[in-house]
């Protein structure tokens, strides 16, 4: 895992030095990553460290899908039940305005992960509010999932 940390860093001082303003998307993704590998390795505070500030960068209404698994991520590290929930309401927050949205549900329409993280990113967040004791936050990602799966998959009247 070291070595797969090493080349996201590796990446990130190569696109730094190819170009005068590397591209703040793939610079943002890679650091993501190495954010993701902290919490997979169990390094929480390196983990928080790193995706509260990527998470303060998307909060632009376009970098909504980004924002949500790095709130998903941030819920994984955080070891305080407020932080878990907090981070946990925001993703509803996110999702339900996507359903409240055909463009954004166009968007996942079009691209098939980024469904596949919504069904991943609202179980997870189901079972958290679960956890700490949040049934009726619990129900409500439930609720909000199987209508976002429902949505996409419904077939477009032509």
């Amino acid at each position: 895992m070291e070595y797969v940390r090493k080349d996201y860093e590796n990446g990130i001082s190569y696109l730094s030095r190819i170009r005068p303003e590397p591209p703040p998307g793939e610079i943002l993704e890679c650091q993501f990553r190495i954010g993701e590998l902290d919490v997979r390795l169990g390094e929480m505070e390196d983990a928080v460290r790193r995706l509260e500030p990527i998470e303060l960068k998307r909060q632009e209404p376009k970098e909504w899908h980004n924002r949500a698994r790095t709130l998903d991520l941030l819920r994984d590290a955080y070891g305080d039940t407020e932080q878990k929930k907090r981070c946990g309401s925001e993703i509803l927050s996110i999702y339900r305005d996507v359903l409240a949205s055909e463009e954004k549900i166009r968007e996942i329409k079009a691209t098939d992960i980024k469904l596949t993280n919504a069904k991943d990113i609202l179980g997870k967040a189901a079972d958290t509010f679960k956890s700490i004791g949040e049934p009726g936050l619990e129900d409500e990602a439930l609720r909000i999932r199987g209508e976002l799966i429902k949505k996409v998959e419904q077939k477009d009247n032509p």
